[in-house]
């Protein structure tokens, strides 16, 4: 795996696609969490996969007054900014660990918990795994992208904006050019200047025809207010170097979302798969917002009593 997430969770991000992984537990994600978190004891073990930033066990502990176990999980190396979360002897995090081979013995967890990271894993081996560290009787719950959600629709329309914008001679590669005359790093005349100008506008002016919103989300309007200010030619040549890898990123991270939003095929693989291991699912449902707008899906249940 390429450590593109790594990157993100390290560096932040550009675009929406951060705000909803980072601001997503409140409102109705936030109160699809309270029919687990409220039930926490104090012989509680809670595996967190996927945790990334931490925040889901950061709304566990917000939400309960008692003092239980957690281990946050993530393929990804992090960058856990939450001090509280830091500073707990209650609480501690494991990176570059696989859900599909879990480092932990057999039932070794009273809940298993997981937001927006299951789905995007082997499902076959990660529900074998989670199955297996889970203990007899312990619940789960997994909150998972859904394709038609308010997430991974505009995510999706971002990824199609990126891609065109980082295309063989598209507008990235244009706004590169173009600096490159007009900082004269190579020779050009002021035609072909004002050619690949007009290139350049005519390519952005068909993105935005086709989606506005997701343009500007790829944050390529303020990338080019960057190397068109008064700044240095290094200091252009910089931020057009960073802007290509960040961009090289976010079309693998979206490329990723898209492939793990549950269709209704996928969801049902999970539920079989959930039974096949001994994870009774008692609810399957959809989070939606007051707008009866699609959030995710909520899959809740326990491991079959042996």
């Amino acid at each position: 795996m390429s450590d593109y997430w790594s990157q993100y969770w390290q560096q932040g991000h550009l675009t929406s696609f951060g705000e909803d992984i980072k601001e997503n537990y409140t409102g109705e994600l936030k109160d699809a969490w309270q029919n687990i978190f409220c039930k926490l004891n104090e012989k509680d073990h809670v595996l967190d996969i996927g945790t990334g930033n931490g925040a889901l066990i950061a709304l566990a502990l917000e939400s309960s007054n008692v003092n239980c176990k957690f281990v946050g999980i993530d393929y990804a190396k992090l960058n856990i900014k939450n001090k509280a979360l830091l500073d707990s002897e209650f609480v501690s995090f494991k990176e570059n660990v696989s859900v599909e081979s879990l480092p932990f013995e057999g039932g070794t967890f009273s809940k298993v918990i997981s937001q927006f990271a299951l789905e995007y894993t082997d499902l076959q081996k990660a529900i074998a795994e989670v199955s297996r560290v889970i203990q007899s009787g312990g619940r789960f719950q997994f909150v998972c992208h859904h394709e038609n959600s308010t997430i991974v629709l505009p995510n999706n329309a971002t990824l199609n904006a990126t891609k065109e914008i980082m295309k063989s001679n598209g507008p990235y590669q244009l706004a590169k050019n173009l600096i490159e005359l007009l900082t004269m790093k190579v020779n050009g005349s002021h035609d072909e200047k004002e050619n690949i100008r007009e290139k350049l506008n005519k390519e952005i002016a068909e993105i935005v025809g086709i989606d506005e919103e997701a343009f500007y989300a790829t944050n390529f309007p303020k990338f080019l207010q960057g190397i068109f200010s008064k700044r240095s030619a290094e200091d252009k040549y910089t931020i057009i170097e960073q802007f290509g890898s960040e961009m090289k990123g976010l079309i693998l991270r979206l490329d990723d979302l898209k492939r793990a939003a549950l269709t209704e095929i996928r969801k049902n693989e999970l539920l079989e798969l959930c039974s096949k291991h001994g994870l009774s699912v008692e609810t399957c449902s959809i989070v939606k917002q007051a707008d009866d707008s699609i959030l995710a899906y909520q899959i809740y249940g326990s491991k079959s009593l042996l």
